[in-house]
């Protein structure tokens, strides 16, 4: 039983996020296009399930395709619900029962619902059903240090996607590049040149869920809520702001330019500060534990106030009050995607970004490179845990360049069993992102290339240096690409738009020889 992608159609959005966010109203579903638009069929199921009439007047013929129906009410603890799908075991359709267990937020501040039926391996993306055979999740993961603790994404959160993708709602490419280099607010380079620069190719995507950008504090504390101004004897809710989260691109508001520091967000007219007391978001109190009701209707279950935010979809704008310095503030706030220094996902069918120097491959750090090597090699191979540095925000067109492996190879005896290392600096200078590496190769004149690199958490007490002569690495360069069979001796994506034009170098003497007549303007 397949979960046909069909796309929403939100006739009321208001209506649709609604406060009482267990209900999804005024909602109907059509079939997706092949193209992807948002064109009917002679016969689609409404919201309750039931066939719609063809354009003549009469229900549709017997037999036309319809579509499951997805359920607008978020279920309660102990429904039954089955899970049904292809799983590893067997080739044949499997069905799993049980009940909902919980109701809360991920880590990503995203929806999520608990269930103790079985969901395995190869259940990812298939519907979940209620007793009345309505869809009110996607399974998506289960808990393997535990028993029968399932999740799945609850229909509300499949709707917010489907009602982007119906809209036209999608990422930028500065956005979905994985370089973070590029930000196109407050007077950079014109939307049409962007794509060209992040060489971004492929399918289009939406922007991802939106997250509220600052930490918080709890406020139980009474001397602490007089210190901030709240006068409620603790009796009252709300949460102090803590930090703030930065994240490029951000976006100007309402004429505001856009702050890339953290200091300047707090003075840039549509943000949080620091010290401000977070009373409502959307009109809804948030307690002094930073939590939220469910819903109007189910008030008594209580989930975290990232909630509020994550129901939205990216460039929602959202009205949140504050108290600043004793004092009631309303702000609109304009939601955009979190964007990390170690981006979360690359393009579908992406080619990696690297760079092979003198048979060294760096690579800027990303989930999906962790992932590869950390199911591949696994933790008792020696893969370190990069969690330090992978959910740092990002910082402008910073990267993490990591040093992947070296390729066996005479001129860099020595160094083979080097991996998994954070490169330091190249020649004493760090570069700030894999373009700039490549830059800064393109324009080294010394007679030895030297990278410096350390083990995560151990930057300042543990720093290996590979250091290779610059003749000898041309030389090599050739037989080594060669015996590994490697096209050319950087990703596309990773060559600076100023040696773009003309430049189509696949080995990095020929790149060197090029670039040394290239123009050397529009760097980022």
């Amino acid at each position: 039983i397949p979960l046909d992608l069909a796309l929403l159609i939100v006739n009321n959005e208001d209506a649709f996020f609604d406060s009482d966010s267990s209900r999804l109203d005024n909602v109907t579903m059509s079939d997706a296009a092949a193209n992807g638009t948002t064109g009917t069929t002679d016969s689609t199921l409404s919201s309750n399930g039931s066939a719609k009439e063809d354009g003549d007047g009469s229900a549709g013929s017997e037999g036309s395709e319809s579509h499951l129906s997805l359920c607008h009410t978020l279920p309660t603890l102990d429904d039954n619900v089955t899970c049904v799908g292809f799983p590893e075991g067997g080739s044949q359709i499997s069905v799993t029962r049980g009940v909902v267990s919980r109701v809360d937020v991920g880590s990503n501040g995203v929806l999520r619902i608990q269930i103790d039926a079985a969901i395995n391996p190869g259940n990812s993306g298939g519907p979940v059903f209620n007793e009345s055979g309505g869809v009110v999740g996607v399974a998506m993961s289960h808990l393997k240090s535990a028993s029968n603790i399932g999740y799945i994404i609850p229909t509300s959160v499949l709707s917010n996607f489907l009602d982007m993708c119906s809209h036209g709602v999608e990422a930028s490419p500065a956005e979905r590049s994985s370089l973070n280099v590029i930000d196109v607010s407050g007077g950079g380079m014109k939307e049409a040149a962007v794509s060209d620069a992040v060489g971004i190719e492929g399918p289009k995507m939406v922007p991802g869920i939106v997250a509220v950008d600052a930490y918080t504090q709890t406020l139980e504390s009474n001397a602490l809520r007089r210190r901030l101004g709240l006068d409620d004897d603790g009796i009252g809710g709300g949460v102090r702001v803590s930090g703030l989260w930065y994240s490029t691109p951000r976006l100007p508001f309402e004429g505001v330019e856009p702050a890339q520091t953290m200091e300047s967000r707090e003075t840039d007219g549509s943000s949080v500060c620091r010290d401000d007391v977070l009373l409502k978001v959307d009109g809804i109190e948030v307690g002094q534990d930073g939590t939220v009701p469910l819903s109007s209707v189910r008030p008594d279950e209580r989930i975290s106030k990232s909630h509020l935010f994550t129901r939205r979809r990216v460039g929602h704008v959202l009205d949140i009050e504050v108290l600043r310095d004793g004092k009631p503030v309303t702000l609109r706030h304009k939601l955009t995607p979190l964007r990390y220094l170690c981006p979360v996902h690359d393009q579908f069918d992406a080619h990696p970004s690297y760079v092979v120097c003198g048979g060294c491959i760096f690579t800027p750090l990303s989930w999906p490179w962790i992932s590869a090597h950390k199911y591949s090699d696994g933790w008792e191979g020696g893969f370190p845990s990069f969690n330090a540095v992978s959910s740092l925000p990002a910082q402008g067109s910073k990267q993490i360049i990591v040093l992947s492996g070296v390729l066996a190879d005479e001129v860099n005896v020595g160094f083979h069993n080097k991996e998994w290392l954070i490169l330091k600096s190249f020649n004493g200078e760090k570069p700030t992102n894999i373009r700039d590496l490549v830059r800064r190769i393109a324009a080294c004149k010394d007679k030895y290339l030297e990278f410096r690199l350390h083990a995560v958490n151990q930057e300042d007490y543990n720093e290996q240096l590979i250091c290779l002569e610059m003749a000898d690495v041309k030389t090599a360069e050739e037989r080594i690409l060669k015996q590994h069979m490697i096209a050319s001796w950087c990703s596309e994506d990773a060559i600076p738009p100023e040696y773009k034009n003309g430049n189509d170098a696949k080995t990095m003497v020929e790149f060197l020889e090029r670039a040394s007549s290239a123009p050397t303007s529009n760097k980022e």
